[in-house]
Formats: structure tokens, C-alpha cells, sequence
């Protein structure tokens, strides 16, 4: 049903995509970092 209205739909692309990027920011931290680091980081946000 929501996508029939195309600004449900582009809000949902949008949230959905910032999602994935601030996930992804943390695994990669997780990564290079440990577990320690994304903690240190997170007053960044």
C-alpha cells in the first residue's frame, strides 16, 4: 500500500539508506577499531 504514494516511498528509501550507512560506520569501526574504540567514538554522533 505504501508504495503507492511515491513520498512514503522516497522517505522510507532515505531512512532505510542513512540506517544502513550509520550501521555500516559501526561495523567498520567494530573492525578497525574494536570494540573500544566505537565506544571512545560514539561522542561523535
Amino acid at each position: 500500500m505504501a508504495f503507492n504514494n511515491p513520498r512514503i516511498t522516497l522517505f522510507t528509501v532515505i531512512t532505510t539508506y542513512n540506517v544502513t550507512i550509520k550501521m555500516g560506520f559501526s561495523i567498520f569501526k567494530i573492525i578497525c577499531h574494536g570494540t573500544k574504540g566505537v565506544i571512545t567514538d560514539t561522542s561523535y554522533y
